[in-house]
């Protein structure tokens, strides 16, 4: 018995001379401040961050229960890196992905995924804040299950001081898309934002892709600008009526723009680019005035909002249009705006009509069609009511445009005059519509060959540009020889 005491004293001294260390489970970092530390969450980066300091995440962020968020006045950027991050996750946290409710953020975000399983991608309810989202994929409300989401990225209207104002806020969205779930009445943007004394509300869209089930964006305060070619906006067209007197109006429209009573002021609302549609024939851009009575007519006497490009699945009410825009293309159901002839005419195909709307109508007159055409193909037609038409100048590889031909052989440059017998009456065309023929001319080149012993070049040749340039450089690849080769204008 002693032995077998002694036996186990020896055991448990020795075990307690032993250094046993446990194997703590290895950290899943998510985000790193660059130069900095590495952290299991972004909100833990946000909060450690310094200002002005950039987070980039290093995997993907899945099981976030609660919104991200930012301390006041804090200037952050937050590289995704191609990873998405998701947020509220459990689905009775009715909670955006990104929720700001401190004020004087700004904070840029680029390069990735933002989803809300069950809210908004993105909700501001705070003052003078600014955020910029570039190249951004943005998803709300990603579960079918609920239908709680009603917005792709929400602001709030209420004045400045009040608890939740998002006065002030400066919103950009480059080369981003938004999507919003389908299963409930959405709007992409939800903008109804008053200035402060500080900073201007202001909303941004420049190459981005947004669809909302019933309305793509709508603007009831402060300014916005739409532009780039590659943005498209989209609205269900159909009217869904909201029986509250707050939040927004699900009218369809692919840009709405509200004239609201108990609202901020409309600044202007600039569109200059992108593909604008509404379903069932509703109107793409729609503006209109709201009180408590209902809808009423928008006056755009003050020109608050000015379209200057972009096609649209409907005709635009001529008084939202620039008056710098002249020419419109109907083409494939869409409508599209030009203030430069050789813009709408390269947008144009041989089956459409470029129309210089601007032009004064005469009585009983039904204008002029000029037919285009280049190597027995047509360009485009142009129809006007004026009798002197504007012409497009076109380009091609290794020829100067001169102009264009009439069937007597006179070359107009920049404008064409319908012409008229010597009692001033309008010749009318043998067809259709007049037709010219484009003018070019081929370029010439020229090259010289400095000597070795003699800065003497040679004198200028003409030759053809292919076979010359392929002959020139075949001879100096064998000699080592330097040449220079120079277009003569």
């Amino acid at each position: 018995m002693k032995k077998l005491l002694a036996t186990i004293l020896a055991l448990v001294m020795a075990l307690g001379l032993c250094s046993v260390s446990w194997a703590a489970a290895p950290v899943a970092y998510v985000a790193e401040i660059v130069g900095g530390n590495q952290y299991a969450t972004l909100q833990e980066a946000i909060d450690a961050a310094g200002n002005n300091a950039t987070i980039k995440m290093i995997d993907d962020s899945d099981k976030i229960m609660d919104a991200i968020t930012c301390a006041a006045n804090k200037t952050l950027t937050i590289d995704l890196n191609g990873h998405s991050f998701h947020g509220n996750e459990w689905a009775g946290h009715f909670t955006a992905a990104i929720e700001l409710r401190n004020p004087g953020v700004n904070l840029t975000i680029k390069n990735g995924t933002i989803a809300s399983w069950h809210y908004e991608a993105l909700c501001v309810l705070a003052e003078n804040c600014k955020v910029t989202l570039e190249n951004v994929d943005l998803i709300s409300n990603k579960s079918t299950s609920w239908d709680t989401g009603r917005y792709g990225i929400a602001t709030n209207g209420s004045p400045s001081g009040n608890q939740d104002s998002s006065a002030g806020l400066q919103l950009t969205l480059k080369n981003c898309t938004l999507t919003t779930n389908n299963t409930v009445p959405t709007v992409g943007i939800y903008f109804p934002v008053r200035d402060t004394d500080t900073q201007a509300a202001k909303l941004e869209i420049i190459d981005t892709k947004i669809t909302g089930f019933q309305t793509g964006v709508q603007v009831i305060s402060g300014a916005a600008v739409i532009s780039g070619s590659k943005t498209e906006i989209t609205g269900m067209g159909t009217t869904i009526e909201n029986a509250s007197s707050d939040g927004a109006r699900f009218d369809g429209a692919a840009v709405s723009i509200i004239d609201r009573e108990g609202y901020g002021a409309l600044k202007n609302i600039a569109i200059s680019g992108g593909t604008f549609t509404a379903a069932n024939s509703a109107e793409a851009v729609k503006a209109y005035k709201l009180t408590t009575a209902g809808n009423g007519y928008f006056d755009n006497a003050q020109k608050i909002v000015t379209v200057s490009g972009g096609s649209f699945s409907n005709q635009l009410q001529e008084d939202y249009l620039a008056a710098n825009v002249d020419y419109k293309v109907y083409s494939g159901g869409m409508t599209s705006y030009f203030t430069d002839i050789n813009d709408a005419v390269a947008a144009a195909t041989e089956d459409d009509i470029v129309e210089d709307f601007r032009s004064p109508q005469g009585d009983g007159e039904d204008g002029y069609t000029v037919r285009l055409e280049d190597n027995n193909a047509v360009v485009a037609r142009i129809h006007s009511f004026a009798t002197s038409v504007s012409l497009p100048t076109l380009s091609k590889s290794g020829y100067t445009f001169k102009g264009w031909k009439d069937a007597e052989g006179k070359t107009y440059t920049s404008q064409y005059n319908i012409p008229t017998a010597s009692n001033g009456e309008i010749i009318r065309p043998v067809s259709d519509a007049y037709v010219l023929t484009a003018v070019w001319s081929a370029n010439s080149y020229y090259y010289y060959a400095p000597t070795t012993t003699d800065s003497k070049t040679d004198s200028p040749k003409t030759f053809d540009a292919g076979v010359g340039i392929y002959a020139v450089t075949a001879l100096l690849s064998v000699t080592g020889m330097a040449w220079a080769g120079k277009k003569r204008h």
